[in-house]
C-alpha cells in the first residue's frame, strides 16, 4: 500500500477528493490538510496522472513527528539519514543525481522552513551522495511539509510540466492555471448536451479545460483581439472563438446552458468601473442564458455579485473561497429565479 499526496490551490481540497473518488474506488486514508490531499492506494501512481484539479502528485516516505525548536533539526537530519531513499526511488523506477528540496511550515517553531529544506538536503547530499541542483536543473525533487509536530517528507513524481497539461499554453495577463480553471468546470456540473460559453475567456484555459467532457457546444470570446489571438493557438477548432464585449455578446436569447468564466477582479486588469461592468454583464447574462442555466463565476468581488446577481434577479450562491495570488476569490454559482 503506498502512501501519496496530491497538492491544489488552497480551498479546493473537497473538489480534489470528488475527482479522486470519481476516478478511483480503491482509495484509503484520504487526509485534508490546506492544499493537500493525503490518501493510500495499492494502484500504480501513474494512474493519478489523469487528475485536472491538482498541481501536483507526491509519493510520501515517511512521517514523523518533529520538535519546534531549532535544536530538534538535529534529529530531523538523523531521521532523513535512516531513510533508504535510493531504495524507495529504485522501486518507483526513478533514477536521480541532482535534487532539490522545498519545505512548507504551519505552527509555532524557532527555525524557518528555509532551515528545514536546508537541513534535509543536506542530510541526503552527505548521506546518498546526491548532488545539489536548482529549480532549472534538477532530476527530482524532494518536499518536507511540517504541520505542527507532524513532518512529511515526500518525493514529487509529477513531472516539472504536470500542472499546464505537458504542453506549450500560452497564458495572458489575469488568467489562471488550468487546475483552478478545471475546478471551476467541476463545480458546473458538466453535461453531454451543454452549450457552453466562456465570454471573458483570455488565453482560453477555462474552454480548454471543459473540453475534457462531453458537450454540445463551447464558445469563447474575449474584447481583446490580441488575447483572442492567444485564445485561438491554445484551442482547436472544436470551439467556436469570437471577439466580443462581453456585455454586447453575439449569442442568441436564452441559448446558453452554461457560462464558466474569470470575471475581472480590478487587481490582475485594471478596470476603470467595475461596477458598471457586473451590471451590463449581469443584464446580458440573463438575456442569453436558458431558463434552467447555470452560471459560475470567479471573483473577489462578493458584493458587487450579489448586488448585480439580486438587481438582475439571479439566485446566488457562494461554493468555495480560493487562496489565489495573495487574494481570496470566490466561486459564485448563479442561476435563473
Amino acid at each position: 500500500m503506498g502512501n501519496y499526496m496530491l497538492t491544489c490551490v488552497p480551498g479546493s481540497e473537497d473538489i480534489v477528493k470528488s475527482e479522486l473518488l470519481s476516478y478511483f474506488s480503491n482509495i484509503a486514508n484520504i487526509q485534508i490538510e490546506r492544499g493537500k490531499v493525503y490518501f493510500s492506494t495499492n494502484l500504480d501512481y501513474k494512474l493519478f496522472f489523469c487528475l485536472k484539479c491538482i498541481d501536483n502528485i507526491y509519493a510520501v516516505i515517511d512521517r514523523f513527528r518533529i520538535g519546534q525548536h531549532k535544536e530538534d533539526l538535529d534529529d530531523f537530519y538523523k531521521k532523513i539519514t535512516r531513510l533508504n531513499i535510493k531504495k524507495i526511488l529504485t522501486s518507483l523506477n526513478i533514477n536521480c543525481k541532482r535534487i532539490i528540496v522545498s519545505a512548507s511550515r504551519n505552527g509555532k517553531h524557532t527555525y524557518s522552513r528555509f532551515e528545514i529544506s536546508d537541513k534535509a538536503a543536506e542530510a541526503m547530499v552527505k548521506t546518498y551522495n546526491f548532488i545539489l541542483g536548482d529549480e532549472k536543473n534538477h532530476d527530482v525533487a524532494f518536499r518536507v511539509d511540517v504541520n505542527n509536530d507532524v513532518c512529511v517528507f515526500s518525493l514529487q513524481i509529477s513531472s516539472s510540466e504536470f500542472r499546464f497539461r505537458g504542453r506549450d499554453f500560452t497564458t495572458s495577463r489575469g488568467g489562471i492555471r488550468p487546475s483552478v480553471a478545471h475546478c471551476l468546470v467541476r463545480l458546473s456540473n458538466p453535461k453531454n448536451d451543454d452549450i457552453f460559453y466562456d465570454p471573458f475567456c483570455g488565453s482560453g484555459t477555462i474552454p480548454y479545460e471543459r473540453m475534457n467532457y462531453k458537450y454540445k457546444k463551447i464558445f469563447a470570446s474575449d474584447i481583446s483581439p490580441d488575447v483572442l489571438n492567444i485564445a485561438q493557438t491554445n484551442l482547436d477548432d472544436s470551439v467556436i472563438t469570437f471577439q466580443s464585449d462581453a456585455c454586447n455578446t453575439k449569442m442568441k436569447n436564452n441559448s446558453v446552458d452554461v457560462v464558466v468564466t474569470n470575471l475581472p477582479w480590478g487587481k490582475q486588469i485594471n478596470i476603470d468601473n467595475l461596477q458598471d461592468l457586473y451590471d451590463c454583464f449581469f443584464k446580458e447574462l440573463k438575456r442569453i442564458m436558458k431558463n434552467d442555466g447555470r452560471a459560475l463565476m470567479l471573483t473577489n468581488q462578493d458584493e458587487l455579485i450579489y448586488t448585480m446577481g439580486s438587481k438582475h434577479l439571479f439566485t446566488i450562491n457562494k461554493l468555495v473561497e480560493f487562496s489565489l495570488h495573495g487574494l481570496h476569490p470566490s466561486v459564485y454559482y448563479l442561476s435563473n429565479m
